[in-house]
């Protein structure tokens, strides 16, 4: 009697021991073709975040569109006695000669011949006929340089030449989700009585809430039948220029130069995900293998600035006369 008493025992523990309140399961790694095609599944698929270093540098690509105007510019010598002889009379309207535009690199842009031009531009007083010569000589030397084409230019050839320069470079470490293991969340039903699961998941498939209960019947269904009525309980919880000597009504041309310089540019930022360290390993370099690759137009942020560090020129430059304008 005794004998048989203490076998019912340890057969209800062992059966006890079995019912866990929540199973969770993972693929094996690696997976094999047989993991591939089985068709049953050992509960709710979810996925696991683990720590990684994420590393990221980012690279400014500036580029400049120069915008070279030159107008013509009607007036009187002396608008006073031109409207003295005759009231009705008026100059000309202005003519735009020609309108260039050219984008330069980084590079190009800090030529020698983009810094005389913006020095020429910007030099007070009026200029000669010689001087409108020499910007226009210094023009056509920019015109002349290769077209630049931002995004034409490969990731590998842009970050290794001097078009770009280095604005972050950082590594950290990051929790990502583990997509090459699937785990496997359950509740086992006992063999005598009812089980509930609830879980809710994040849109990346990771687990976010989980929930179970088992309620089950087969320990007390032994034990009704045995003169034992104890049940232990475990719990886990988890410029104007000078007039020549001209009639006061004649009419005198002028030139004017405007050359406005706009800077814009884009970022341009590599990030790879590397085995988590303490602290997480940085390359000097930057990243340069291995990477996901983000491009973006840093246009919108720059149109707000408008401070000492906004590569914006407006220049203009009055040019008198010469003798064969005169009218």
């Amino acid at each position: 009697m005794r004998s048989g008493l203490g076998l019912v025992l340890f057969g209800t523990l062992v059966m006890c021991a079995c019912l866990s309140t929540v199973r969770v399961k993972r693929d094996p790694l690696p997976v094999t073709d047989k993991d591939k095609n089985r068709t049953a599944v050992s509960g709710v698929p979810f996925y696991i975040k683990v720590a990684k270093c994420k590393q990221e540098t980012s690279w400014l690509q500036p580029f400049y569109t120069l915008t070279l105007k030159k107008t013509s510019i009607f007036k009187f010598v002396n608008e006073k006695a031109a409207k003295a002889k005759d009231p009705n009379a008026k100059p000309p309207e202005s003519v735009v000669r020609f309108t260039v535009m050219k984008v330069l690199s980084l590079s190009q842009f800090g030529s020698e011949d983009v810094r005389n031009l913006k020095a020429m531009l910007n030099k007070p007083g009026a200029a000669d006929p010689l001087q409108a010569k020499a910007i226009e000589d210094t023009w056509k030397k920019i015109s002349d340089l290769p077209d630049y084409v931002p995004l034409a230019v490969t990731e590998d050839n842009l970050v290794a030449s001097s078009d770009v320069f280095e604005t972050t470079n950082t590594s950290v470490a990051e929790a990502v989700v583990d997509y090459s293991r699937v785990y496997y969340y359950n509740a086992p039903r006992p063999w005598v009585g009812t089980s509930q699961l609830d879980a809710k998941f994040a849109s990346d498939g990771t687990l976010t809430e989980a929930s179970a209960q088992v309620q089950g019947q087969t320990l007390s269904t032994i034990l009704s039948a045995l003169p034992i009525s104890t049940l232990l309980t475990k719990a886990v919880g988890a410029g104007a220029a000078a007039a020549e000597a001209l009639p006061p009504d004649a009419v005198q041309q002028t030139f004017q130069y405007d050359l406005t310089i706009v800077e814009d540019g884009y970022t341009h930022t590599h990030d790879r995900c590397v085995d988590f360290a303490l602290p997480c390993l940085i390359d000097k370099g930057g990243v340069k293998t291995d990477f996901a690759l983000t491009v973006q137009s840093s246009s919108q942020s720059a149109s707000k600035k408008d401070d000492a560090n906004t590569v914006k020129v407006n220049g203009s430059i009055v040019l008198p006369a010469s003798t064969g304008d005169k009218k």
